[in-house]
């Protein structure tokens, strides 16, 4: 319920400019997109995922959970894999999820964890001090930014997490 209206507006503006940027530069690249409340689902095509909406409690656990096994369903030795994670940090398992998110970033190239900030939410404090403590160590491998608007937040938080002044990815 935290993320209905702008928050999951800005969420999935964020993944079109994203796949957008991406797919223009790269042309063997695929997406695979995780949705989660208190349980997530892989979605089976990218027009469920933007015209999906799921409601329930917060556990980033579950969705952390799935995207991490997709990733190890990808050879390491084949595929460069990125991570991309967003939503208000409102979470039940705040501690939980911090730890299972720095576990599954060591299946990555890069990550990033992208927060919807309308002012109206109240993040889980164990689990965006996580966050922002892993972008502070691994700051190579792992990106925070923060989307407070729709429109060009969500560009700026791109430049931010992949711009010229990023550190190459391992």
């Amino acid at each position: 319920g935290s993320m209905m209206g702008d928050p999951i507006k800005m969420a999935k503006e964020f993944m079109f400019y994203l796949k957008s940027l991406l797919s223009t530069k790269y042309k063997n690249i695929e997406f695979r997109y995780v949705g989660f409340a208190d349980r997530a689902q892989e979605y089976q095509t990218e027009e469920e995922f933007f015209s999906s909406f799921i409601n329930g409690g917060t556990d980033y656990t579950s969705g952390i959970g799935l995207t991490h096994e997709i990733l190890r369903s990808y050879s390491s030795e084949r595929y460069d894999k990125f991570s991309f994670g967003i939503g208000d940090a409102e979470d039940s398992k705040g501690a939980k999820s911090a730890t299972m998110l720095a576990d599954m970033i060591q299946e990555t190239q890069y990550s990033a964890f992208i927060r919807t900030d309308t002012g109206h939410n109240y993040p889980d404090a164990t689990f965006i001090s996580g966050v922002e403590s892993l972008a502070n160590s691994q700051k190579s491998f792992f990106g925070y930014a923060e989307l407070k608007t729709l429109g060009v937040s969500g560009l700026v938080a791109i430049r931010k997490l992949l711009g010229k002044n990023r550190s190459k990815y391992r």
